[in-house]
């Protein structure tokens, strides 16, 4: 997992930096680790420093998790896990959109917030947060990326307002006390 750290920056620059930074990556491998993919490419997996080379000379498509879900939706596959708004997208998922939609790298922005961790930065629209997936084809995920609230009085709002992720957990109140006991190493 590859996970750029960058100040001053917004999401559509920390995805350029991550992109150039796996395009780097390839190329260099591709170049200097002839052999060894020669290896993999005959014994592991046929076809693959042929993919690593697609990577490099491809513009990563970007979309809006919103987009993504729609495409899904209209795709008429039949998914093991449903597609619908509010969904952490799965593996078969970023499959379908890399391999089948696109053909070729697809960079996933603003995830739902509910689905995110408690310090991702949250969009204008109240509902998604600034963060985002690259995936490849043929590859799971390998890119993760956010942007981090960066102003102490939203962290605390966040941890505060922090719903409990699953069943049985006490009232709200009582779950974000201990949420925020849980999240004091952060602050």
């Amino acid at each position: 997992m590859i996970e750029p750290e960058i100040g001053f920056a917004d999401l559509s620059d920390n995805a350029t930096l991550a992109e150039a930074l796996l395009k780097y990556t390839f190329a260099a491998l591709l170049k200097e680790r002839e052999e060894d993919l020669a290896f993999f490419d005959q014994r592991i997996e046929k076809g693959l420093a042929a993919k690593l080379e697609g990577i490099v000379g491809s513009e990563f498509v970007r979309m809006d998790y919103g987009e993504a879900i729609e495409v899904l939706e209209r795709s008429n596959e039949k998914f093991e896990f449903p597609v619908n708004w509010g969904v952490d997208l799965q593996s078969e998922h970023k499959r379908y959109l890399t391999e089948q939609y696109a053909k070729k790298p697809v960079i996933v922005m603003n995830y739902p917030k509910a689905i995110k961790a408690f310090y991702m930065r949250l969009n204008d629209d109240g509902r998604s947060g600034g963060d985002g997936s690259r995936d490849r084809p043929s590859f799971h995920s390998h890119q993760g990326r956010h942007l981090s609230i960066d102003k102490l009085s939203n962290i605390r709002y966040s941890i505060k307002n922090e719903k409990p992720r699953h069943r049985g957990a006490d009232t709200h109140r009582f779950a974000a006390a201990r949420s925020e006991r849980r999240r004091d190493w952060y602050l």
